[in-house]
């Protein structure tokens, strides 16, 4: 299940931060996050780096443009598994798993990722909302609730 949320904004600002319990545990849950966003930047530093461009031009420096948003188990800690996903906007989603609720298939965790890109793309779609601000839509806090509870 589903213990914390994060959607964390270009220049690694959070956006949205939703814990299944208020409290102490909710500054673990920021620094479980904040680790994390170090991990997505390294994997997307190492994997974003091509040395060869179309036609078989080498060049080190040259960007692959990557289709796998999904950025999978990003770390695991005693009591938790995070795992994460970045929009194509440079957008980062952290979910944060119990490890000791029932086990999550990868498919499952896809799944979550689907449905919280697809409430962010639908709040961007929103005439009223200014993108890069915090998130207060109902809409998208509920379909974070709905993760929360594993629905």
């Amino acid at each position: 299940m589903a213990v914390c949320v994060a959607v964390i904004g270009k220049d690694n600002g959070p956006m949205y931060f939703r814990t299944r319990q208020s409290g102490v545990e909710e500054l673990q849950y920021h620094f479980i996050v904040s680790s994390a966003l170090d991990i997505i930047e390294e994997r997307v530093q190492s994997s974003g780096k091509s040395g060869i461009l179309p036609g078989g031009v080498s060049n080190p420096g040259a960007l692959e443009i990557t289709r796998e948003l999904y950025l999978g188990a990003l770390t695991a800690q005693e009591e938790y598994k995070v795992y994460g996903y970045m929009t194509n906007t440079k957008i980062k989603f952290v979910i944060v798993i119990e490890e000791s609720s029932t086990p999550l298939r990868e498919n499952d965790i896809r799944t979550m990722f689907r449905k919280l890109h697809g409430a962010f793309c639908d709040l961007m779609s929103n005439p009223f909302y200014s993108p890069g601000s915090e998130i207060r839509s109902k809409r998208f806090h509920d379909v974070v609730n709905s993760i929360v509870a594993g629905q």
